[in-house]
Parts: structure tokens; sequence; C-alpha cells
């Protein structure tokens, strides 16, 4: 987001930089446990509660579809 904030973006259409995960629950958790991998891919440092919601919001939403 254009704020610096990091959000889940199912559709692929939101403003600023963006990083791909699979919808596999055992690969999402695998890449964010990389937060450095995920800080280069958005150019900014990323903490471990936005990895920790990021990684709900995800799993959340891959359950529901």
């Amino acid at each position: 987001m254009p704020d610096g904030s990091i959000v889940y973006d199912p559709t692929g259409k939101l403003p600023g930089r963006g990083s791909y995960l699979c919808h596999n629950s055992d690969c999402i958790k695998q890449e964010l446990k990389k937060a450095s991998k995920l800080s280069k891919g958005l150019r900014r440092p990323v903490t471990k509660e936005e990895i920790d919601s990021l990684a709900e919001e995800i799993l959340r939403s891959s359950v529901q579809e």
C-alpha cells in the first residue's frame, strides 16, 4: 500500500508493491518465516506482528475458498 502498510490482496489490484504466495497453508507458513525475503520483495522491513497478521488473513481466506 502507498501508506507502507502490508495487506493481503487476493485480487492483486491494490496500488503498491506486491509479493506472491501459494495458497497451501504449509507453503504460506514456510515462506512467511523468511521475513528477510518478504522485506526484500516489499522493499521495507516487515515486523513479526505483520507477518503473523498476514498469515492469519491468508489462511482464513484460503479456507473459505
